[in-house]
């Protein structure tokens, strides 16, 4: 038979030991979100980047989800991931992360896509042409790289003859009216604002005098 004594012993004792538990645990700390990316330099379109969460940390615990922001719309869960960026844009990027016990923490970083810029190409004819003869420049060949998600288009074509005068359009027509190498310069402009330019060597002669009667 317990005494009553006994019973009081032994129920502080429990007592005790039920604080003495609590106490294990203490107050919960929060985790630490930390990610890499790569590439970290800026890159164009379309670009895709992967991202580690690995050296996120939890002080008293561990991390049990990892929730990621784009910055574009798009979202994803995981310790390691990768995104593709379709259009360029500075976009930043959160990560989040829970431990165990329901704590968080978030951290970010910017994201920079570039505007591939556009290819020029022109060609001309004649290919060989006189003075007083008139030249058509045409720039059909010129693109905006293909692939990107969002993909741009060549909007500006600006020549550069090379003998004080210029043109603008696809396709141009010019005369040279004194004999010489000229350097021709294209810039073409997409609807992103990217710019390229082309030269090329243009040599203009004089004509062959007519045949004798």
């Amino acid at each position: 038979m317990w005494s009553k004594r006994a019973e009081v012993i032994a129920l502080a004792f429990g007592v005790v030991l039920i604080l003495l538990g609590c106490g294990d645990e203490g107050p919960n700390r929060s985790p630490v979100a930390v990610f890499s990316h790569i590439p970290q330099e800026p890159g164009y379109a379309p670009l895709e980047v992967s991202f580690d969460a690995s050296p996120s940390t939890d002080p008293d615990g561990r991390i049990v989800r990892y929730e990621w922001d784009f910055g574009d719309g798009e979202t994803a869960r995981g310790i390691r991931v990768t995104h593709v960026y379709g259009d360029d844009g500075e976009y930043t990027v959160t990560l989040a992360v829970w431990d165990d016990r329901g704590a968080s923490d978030t951290a970010s970083a910017v994201v920079e896509v570039l505007n591939p810029p556009p290819v020029a190409r022109f060609t001309w004819r004649p290919q060989e042409p006189v003075v007083g003869q008139v030249v058509i420049f045409d720039a059909t060949g010129s693109y905006d790289p293909a692939g990107a998600l969002e993909p741009k288009e060549v909007v500006s074509w600006h020549w550069d003859f090379g003998d004080g005068t210029q043109g603008e359009g696809r396709v141009v027509e010019h005369v040279y009216m004194v004999p010489d190498t000229y350097t021709v310069t294209l810039t073409v402009t997409d609807d992103d604002g990217a710019s390229a330019t082309s030269e090329s060597s243009i040599t203009v002669s004089v004509p062959s005098p007519p045949p004798p009667p």
